[in-house]
């Protein structure tokens, strides 16, 4: 074998040596899912979440203490007009469009890669609309908005109603992993609403910040 092809098979030997143990750092440096993490900080680490000693404490560690409302009934956190609607702003990491209403059952969404009308048989438009005043509380309790202040600073989603008379309303959305099941290593998360500034916010369903997270060719289906 000639000195060249030796050199050769030396240079690939090393190579393959400092591609594995790189291989070997990333996944023991990997950033972990921690217990209490938001929607979005899970979303930017773009794993699966790892099972760790912080979620085994999650289940006997105090939550917050929460504001009572009330043990019988709960609470409509909204109730905005549909016909004094001009138009709702919808954010997220992932989109950023309008739906624009221009009279009852007639809509359309803008955003920076389309301008199109939505079909009026809609399903998506249709369950936005259920929104407006079928929003209640998915619990029996408020929290304080300081207890979960820093989980806000990144929202999974915020809603911007903005009405005909020029005055606005906003809508905050956030997901906390509360526990991880170690069976399947899935986490589970409570989703929380909270109303312009209010110093308290609403536990919610995920059902209705799923409404607010589809597709934007969701909207231009005709079902």
């Amino acid at each position: 074998m000639s000195d060249k092809k030796k050199k050769l098979i030396y240079f690939i030997l090393v190579l393959s040596l400092a591609v594995a143990f790189l291989v070997l750092y990333l996944l023991d440096n990997k950033p972990s899912v921690k217990s209490q993490d938001d929607a979005v900080t899970m979303l930017y680490k773009s794993i699966k979440p790892t099972i760790e000693s912080d979620f085994q404490k999650a289940a006997t560690q105090k939550e917050p203490e929460g504001e009572v409302i009330s043990h019988y009934e709960k609470v409509q956190i909204i109730d905005w007009n549909a016909n004094e609607l001009d138009s709702l702003q919808i954010l997220s990491p992932r989109k950023d469009f309008s739906l624009i209403r221009h009279k009852e059952s007639d809509w359309s969404l803008r955003s920076e890669r389309m301008n199109k009308k939505i079909p009026k048989s809609n399903n998506a438009i249709f369950k936005v609309e259920n929104v407006f005043n079928h929003l209640i509380t998915n619990d029996y309790f408020t929290k304080n908005y300081s207890d979960l202040a820093k989980y806000f600073e990144y929202p999974a989603c915020t809603v911007i109603a903005f009405f005909k008379d020029g005055t606005q309303s906003k809508l905050t959305f956030i997901r906390i992993v509360t526990e991880m099941k170690e069976q399947n290593g899935k986490a589970k998360m409570e989703t929380w609403v909270r109303v312009n500034e209010e110093t308290v916010v609403y536990k919610a369903t995920y059902n209705v910040l799923a409404r607010f997270l589809v597709k934007e060719q969701e909207f231009l289906k005709i079902y």
